[in-house]
């Protein structure tokens, strides 16, 4: 069984300037449970923003990231559920995902980095 954590709280973005929530396309995301989550891109267009990782504390890399993502998964209920992201909830999820795979955000940019 795979299980992640969702959130993305208000009082994460007061102080973040407006202009920058906007450009990543953030709102707050309340405390969800996505569990055995199957991901698919929704758009193909990708983007690239600075992501740090609580598991390497101090470390940040430009990520590129699909724009919108679809989950498949179970809700903390065990009901299914599908989840239509984008903008920073699409980046949020597949960043925990890449977790439960055991992936982490820096090597999404040395990947980058090799393929261009």
């Amino acid at each position: 069984m795979q299980l992640a954590v969702i959130e993305d709280r208000l009082e994460y973005h007061r102080e973040i300037p407006a202009e920058q929530l906007a450009a990543r396309r953030r709102v707050p995301i309340p405390f969800h449970v996505i569990i055995n989550p199957q991901l698919s891109i929704a758009q193909a267009s990708e983007v690239t923003f600075f992501e740090g990782c609580l598991s390497l504390t101090g470390f940040v890399a430009l990520v590129p990231r699909a724009l919108a993502v679809q989950v498949h998964c179970m809700n903390e209920r065990g009901e299914p559920h599908v989840i239509d992201a984008e903008g920073w909830y699409a980046r949020i999820l597949q960043h925990e995902i890449d977790h439960l795979n055991q992936y982490l955000c820096q090597l999404r940019k040395a990947e980058a980095l090799r393929h261009h």
